[in-house]
C-alpha cells in the first residue's frame, strides 16, 4: 500500500461521460496535480467514463476542448498508467482499437487488484 517517504498510491476511476460538465476535467487535473506532489497516480476508465477515450471526435463543434488531448498529456505529469475496463469495453462499440493511445485494457481480476492496491480512490 503506502509507499517508503509518503507516497501514496491513488487511483482515479472515471464513470462520467465527457463534456456534461466539469466533472471529467476535474479528475484529470486531479490526477495531475497528485503527481505532481509525487503520488504514484493510476487513472481508470470504467462505464461511461471510455467514451472520454474515442480516438477521433470534434469537441470543438459543442465548443468544448478535446479531453482526449488533455489524457494524452498525462505522461508528461508521470502519470503512465492509464486503463481502461475490459468488461466495459466489451459492452461497447468501442473496443480498445478505438481508444486513444497509452490507455490499457484491465480484465476485471487486474481491475480488483488495482482497487485493492490503492491507498486513495477518487470516483467521478
Amino acid at each position: 500500500m503506502t509507499e517508503a517517504g509518503g507516497k501514496k498510491k491513488v487511483l482515479v476511476c472515471i464513470r462520467q461521460r465527457p463534456y456534461e460538465d466539469r466533472a471529467v476535467e476535474s479528475a484529470i487535473d486531479l490526477a495531475m496535480v497528485a503527481a505532481a506532489f509525487e503520488q504514484e497516480v493510476s487513472v481508470l476508465f470504467a462505464g461511461d467514463g471510455l467514451f472520454n477515450l474515442i480516438k477521433h471526435t470534434s469537441p470543438a463543434m459543442i465548443g468544448k476542448k478535446s479531453i482526449a488531448k488533455r489524457i494524452q498529456a498525462l505522461g508528461l505529469y508521470d502519470v503512465d498508467e492509464v486503463y481502461a475496463c475490459q468488461d466495459s469495453l466489451d459492452q461497447t462499440a468501442i473496443g480498445s482499437h478505438g481508444c486513444i493511445d497509452g490507455v490499457r485494457p484491465l480484465s476485471s481480476e487486474q481491475v480488483a487488484s488495482l482497487f485493492r492496491s490503492a491507498d486513495v480512490i477518487v470516483d467521478y
